[in-house]
């Protein structure tokens, strides 16, 4: 097991802790050791020697042998970083100066920018999930994530993690040169994770004729009265929302965004407005502008509530045209609080804190043919909840270049009242055993301030 020692400095710091609550990095990753350039790492891959019942005659050269391959995996330096800026009259700033600079430093990395350092983490570890994995599956007999619809056909069937069990048990004879069993597919391991959404528990426990739901009415078992943690079949399943993938199924509606958006813009006037009649949110400068500014869509589309997708980079690598890119650094779910159909303006419960400013050409939108220009893509769909399943950890690493560095710059403004506090650190997943995982792709339950249903 490689140490976790590049992360003690945060993980020390961090309220809460590492150890809860942040699944991806703590369970599935490995931290290769700090590394300080770029550079390739050879992992040893020695299959077992073929058993053959030929006969040898002697003399002969062809006995069996056993050989190795080299198996290259590249270790890079990309930088990944954020950062909090306060006035220096706020509250957050004034409560922590007590403990001098390095007390400031901690009481941020507490309240705020922890949530930056472990969020980030996280996504790059769930991205690689995705695009680095080398099986897939897809509910209901589909075969991409266009084919799924929000019905029952596309809800997650735990009959699929039997069929996951049988598969690793004959792939780990290439990741560790030992074939798996049906009870144990990963030899030396016990217990295997499913990370979904709470969506897919939910559909789980609504569907009263699932397999799961049949057999603890069967057994008596009170968890399903008191929705305990699921265990089935040697798998412990864990929820997190962060495990959706929203907007990436088949589209509802995809706007082209058509002015641009500055950092700030798209939530209500704190000084007019506030959301739930309780927060307020953005900024009333002369500057900003409290929408942002769609092409035409018609009346029964957009609804306050809904989670909608704004991004500048599309794909169709998931069967969808058009689709939204959830791996890309410009890609963000917003919630929206209300739609303008008169004006074509639609306004997010938070700001938009990224710069929007590039124009882009388009010749259609969510599939369909449409000319023009755009700023970003507003794209509502179905929402994808899929199971990450996996055999054993190590699957990916994180080759760690530089362990995450907190600053504390000193004000530059012209009144020296903005403190800012940054971090920083320089490395690069690397796929490391794809064998070890596999992700199904699945609808599950969706609501928000409205009905639930599927989606």
């Amino acid at each position: 097991m490689i140490p976790l020692s590049p992360w003690l400095f945060v993980r020390s710091r961090c309220s809460p802790p590492w150890s809860t609550g942040w699944p991806w990095s703590r369970w599935l990753l490995e931290l290769a050791p700090p590394t300080p350039r770029r550079s390739r790492l050879v992992a040893r891959l020695c299959p077992a020697t073929p058993i053959t019942t030929r006969l040898v005659l002697a003399p002969s050269t062809s006995t069996p042998t056993t050989w190795i391959v080299g198996s290259a995996k590249l270790l890079s330096r990309l930088r990944y970083g954020g950062k909090i800026q306060l006035e220096s009259y706020d509250r957050l700033v004034n409560m922590w100066r007590s403990g001098g600079t390095q007390g400031f430093i901690d009481g941020i990395l507490q309240t705020h920018l922890s949530n930056s350092i472990v969020g980030t983490a996280e996504k790059i570890a769930r991205d690689s999930l995705l695009t680095m994995g080398t099986v897939r599956s897809y509910a209901g007999g589909a075969s991409s994530v266009a084919g799924l619809s929000a019905t029952t056909d596309f809800t997650l069937d735990e009959k699929i993690l039997r069929d996951i069990k049988l598969k690793m048990s004959v792939r780990s004879k290439w990741a560790f040169q030992n074939f798996g069993d049906y009870a144990n597919p990963i030899p030396g391991t016990n217990m295997y994770l499913v990370i979904t959404t709470p969506g897919v528990f939910h559909s789980l426990f609504s569907n009263m004729n699932s397999e799961y739901v049949q057999r603890l009415t069967g057994l008596g078992n009170q968890s399903i009265m008191n929705l305990d943690m699921v265990a089935y079949e040697g798998f412990v399943f864990m929820q997190s929302w962060d495990a959706a993938l929203f907007n990436m199924g088949p589209i509802t509606e995809q706007v082209a965004i058509t002015e641009p958006i500055n950092a700030g813009d798209g939530a209500p006037d704190p000084d007019t407005t506030s959301i739930d009649s309780t927060w307020y949110v953005g900024q009333s400068s002369a500057g900003i502008k409290h929408y942002v500014q769609c092409s035409d869509f018609a009346d029964s589309v957009f609804y306050p509530g809904d989670f909608v997708t704004l991004h500048t980079s599309r794909t169709n690598a998931w069967g969808v045209t058009d689709g939204v890119d959830v791996t890309d650094g410009y890609t963000e779910v917003f919630e929206v609080a209300t739609v303008d159909h008169s004006t074509n303006r639609i306004t997010f419960r938070t700001p938009v804190m990224t710069d929007y400013t590039t124009q882009y050409s388009h010749t259609t939108l969510g599939g369909a043919g449409a000319v023009g220009t755009a700023f970003a893509f507003l794209t509502k769909g179905l929402h994808v909840q899929p199971a990450y399943i996996f055999g054993a950890r190590g699957g990916l690493r994180f080759a760690m270049r530089k362990g995450v560095q907190i600053y504390n710059p000193p004000a530059i403004d012209d009144f020296q009242t903005t403190t800012r506090v940054s971090w920083d650190m320089f490395g690069e997943m690397n796929r490391w055993n794809p064998d070890l995982w596999e992700v199904h792709m699945a609808v599950g339950s969706w609501g928000n301030r409205g009905d639930v249903t599927l989606g």
